[in-house]
């Protein structure tokens, strides 16, 4: 954020770029302000995980199922703030269940434990779980994207489970300092871009299971202040 405006510090985010400022009351720079976006990289979905104990098949059963037993079904999380937390929360919220937040410290604990049957539910990055889900090791109900993706045709979106406008996509960008001359930004951007169009590297992107994506700088920061909004609205809710 203080860097010279020159195009030579630039800074890889993800989604948790825009949840800081929902959790951190004090931050040493405006996420919004202080940067100026050149391109998304990639997006990926979520899985989401059930545990096999449970004995629901879909995502209407565990909503059901939640529903019938308030506050006693519960959710893991990699951890407090992070987005696997904020996706449950939003679940949470649009499908009216009641459900108790367990934090672990990271991916791998939260998965385990809901594949074990310790926790009821996580929602897990889509490359953290997909070979789990093909060996049969982790249940699978629904994907967080907007249309079900090609390596599970048969696997649902939670939007067409009964949570309608359900949606949850773990994002990647490439931010410059604010300030930026826009030629400098305009062609970082036409670089990276010309990058991720490359064969090899959106092979390599789909094999970690998210997309090579690209996007307008202009795009970038405007979804930035979206997400903000809406984590800050989940946050205080």
């Amino acid at each position: 954020a203080t860097s010279p405006p020159d195009g030579y510090t630039l800074l890889s985010i993800s989604s948790a770029h825009a949840i800081s400022p929902a959790i951190y009351a004090k931050l040493p720079y405006d996420a919004s302000r202080d940067f100026s976006g050149i391109t998304l990289t990639a997006t990926g979905p979520a899985l989401v995980i059930v545990s096999p104990e449970l004995n629901v098949n879909n995502m209407r059963e565990f909503i059901a199922l939640a529903k019938s037993k308030p506050g006693q079904l519960n959710y893991s999380s990699a951890g407090v703030g992070s987005g696997s937390q904020f996706a449950a929360e939003l679940l949470k919220a649009q499908a009216g269940i009641d459900l108790v937040h367990i934090p672990f410290k990271g991916i791998p604990e939260a998965l385990a434990d809901t594949m074990a049957g310790r926790t009821h539910l996580f929602i897990s990055p889509y490359a953290s779980a997909i070979n789990l889900v093909r060996e049969g090791k982790a249940k699978a109900i629904a994907v967080t994207s907007t249309a079900r993706v090609a390596d599970l045709p048969n696997l649902p979106t939670v939007a067409e489970s009964g949570v309608p406008g359900y949606k949850w996509i773990f994002w990647y960008g490439l931010l410059a300092p604010a300030n930026t001359p826009r030629d400098l930004v305009q062609k970082l951007q036409a670089e990276v871009v010309a990058a991720l169009r490359q064969p090899q590297v959106a092979q390599r992107f789909g094999s970690l299971g998210i997309d090579a994506v690209t996007s307008s700088p202009e795009s970038l920061d405007q979804l930035i202040k979206d997400e903000i909004q809406l984590f800050k609205k989940l946050a205080t809710a």
